[in-house]
């Protein structure tokens, strides 16, 4: 149980949360994962791998989870970039089951955000 507790303890200061004694079924998993950087690469470990990983994690027996969040962005509608093209590809993945119920919610990006963005993404750069 020691050892146990070490390792709980290293997880925590890792980000990871761990839980020897949860075999509850969990009511939602609500997923934030997105890259941060826009490239290529990173955009499919994360957008798409990640929350797939993530999403089969949570169909697990011991997890169980009743309903899916997926905070996707409002780009998506006409995916032009790498990162739009891999949130729909895990958005399709996710409406493909039927294990749980889900909600995918698209915002919009602040106006500021967006303009910034622009400038770069024209010059053929990562958003």
């Amino acid at each position: 149980q020691q050892q146990q507790q070490q390792q709980q303890q290293q997880a925590r200061g890792k980000g990871v949360e761990m839980s020897a004694t949860r075999s509850l079924p969990l009511d939602m998993i609500v997923s934030c994962l997105a890259s941060p950087s826009g490239i290529e690469s990173e955009v499919y470990a994360v957008d798409y791998r990640a929350s797939l990983n993530l999403l089969n994690a949570a169909r697990e027996s011991s997890v169980a989870a009743r309903h899916y969040v997926l905070l996707s962005a409002f780009c998506c509608r006409n995916p032009i970039l790498k990162l739009q093209q891999a949130k729909l590809q895990f958005e399709d993945e996710l409406t493909a089951q039927n294990d749980m119920t889900y909600s995918i919610v698209r915002p919009t990006a602040f106006f500021k955000s967006v303009s910034g963005q622009l400038e770069s993404i024209l010059e053929g750069n990562s958003y």
